[in-house]
């Protein structure tokens, strides 16, 4: 079976482009016929990675003329924008689509309009898309920040009935995501799966832990984003109402914002917390080896969900870091023998309990083994290899 996989998102995340181009990899080991196409912003120049099987296609958009600034005209000038910007997004997607032969493509949902519609429409019975998030209310969040993004709320309510009617299929990355999705759908009989994230787990160094706690108690909070549903601000609350007797060192490792810098210093935890920007490689495994325990998503209702499949939870189970979540997990659903090496806090919107931070610290850390008992249920569970031969079963399934 030949296979397009297409990925137009826009994202730096190492974590989200490491995801892609794993699934293309061991979708094609599987003995499926995988081409991925990406192309967003971060694209210079097209090309052909042989070894990867993908293709990274530029996105060369000509700017409005001149005309758009005139008095008479200009405060349109955000709506013909938009609209320019996506039809020749999605006229570059086309011409690059048609050199390909395929049996399905499988598309990460890229937000609806009249555009996708049409594009959609050229290939009945072919798409499957692929869901991360509830995105209505991921734009409605966003939309304070920056207003434009109303024009893509429009869009995506006015369209997305009528496009996700049009696949072949749907998957989501939770229960929570994909129901909303065939609800979206209008279609209650819409073929779908509930496929969550997974992880290449060999290809992340197992951890070596430190000796002990020593009387401070070094905490990990690896970010792909500063977004809201992070939670870095509940985290630095967390710090601010702790008044334990154990010391606590916060390392945040990752992109943020100014934003969060500043509450930092509002709230006078900037001696606890360390902001240390991206990291990889060696760098980035020696805050792995140096931390107790990490800090995973602790906000994720605030785009709708009590339930989700996190990146960064995964990796922290492939190195073998115990950790502490704030929502319900997919991939841990019925794992008995994993539930003791991650805690789950309620989610109040507000901070995080450190203190039962620290007594999950004192008890999972009394097992010197934690690290090679998490990756070994990762290899079985959470790795790529599971995650794909159910994506390739649902590809192969007759609708």
């Amino acid at each position: 079976m030949k296979v397009l996989y297409l990925f137009l998102d826009g994202t730096r995340s190492p974590g989200v482009i490491r995801k892609v181009k794993s699934k293309i990899r061991f979708l094609n080991g599987l003995g499926l016929d995988v081409t991925g196409i990406v192309m967003n912003k971060n694209v210079e120049e097209y090309r052909y990675d042989n070894e990867e099987k993908i293709v990274y296609l530029p996105l060369k958009i000509t700017p409005l003329p001149f005309f758009y600034n005139r008095r008479f005209i200009r405060n349109y000038r955000s709506y013909f924008a938009t609209q320019s910007y996506l039809r020749q997004f999605y006229e570059n997607l086309e011409r690059e689509v048609a050199k390909h032969t395929f049996d399905s493509i499988v598309f990460r949902y890229p937000l609806s309009n009249k555009f996708l519609l049409r594009f959609c429409r050229k290939y009945p019975g072919k798409i499957l898309f692929e869901h991360n998030s509830k995105e209505l209310v991921e734009m409605e969040m966003d939309k304070a920040a920056n207003p434009a993004m109303q024009y893509y709320i429009n869009a995506e309510k006015k369209y997305a009935s009528r496009v996700l009617s049009s696949a072949r299929g749907l998957m989501g990355v939770g229960n929570e995501v994909t129901a909303y999705q065939v609800g979206r759908s209008g279609k209650s009989d819409m073929p779908h799966r509930v496929i969550a994230n997974g992880i290449d787990v060999a290809s992340l160094p197992l951890r070596t832990p430190p000796a002990g706690i020593a009387g401070e108690l070094k905490l990990l909070f690896v970010t792909g984003s500063p977004s809201p549903w992070v939670g870095l601000d509940i985290l630095l609350q967390g710090l601010a109402d702790y008044s334990g007797e154990m010391k606590i060192k916060v390392y945040v490792v990752g992109p943020l914002n100014a934003e969060v810098v500043k509450r930092a210093e509002e709230l006078r935890v900037t001696h606890l917390v360390e902001f240390t920007g991206e990291k990889k490689d060696k760098e980035l495994d020696r805050y792995f080896d140096e931390c107790h325990v990490a800090l995973g998503t602790l906000a994720m209702q605030r785009v709708g969900l009590q339930e989700h499949s996190s990146l960064k939870v995964l990796e922290y189970a492939a190195r073998g870091i115990p950790f502490v979540i704030s929502y319900c997990d997919t991939n841990f659903e019925g794992l008995s023998d994993f539930q003791p090496f991650y805690d789950v806090q309620e989610y109040n919107g507000k901070t995080i309990d450190l203190g039962r931070v620290v007594q999950f610290a004192n008890k999972v850390l009394t097992d010197r083994d934690h690290p090679k008992k998490m990756r070994d249920i990762a290899a079985v569970h959470f790795d790529f290899s599971a995650k794909m031969k159910q994506l390739k079963e649902f590809l192969e399934t007759k609708t």
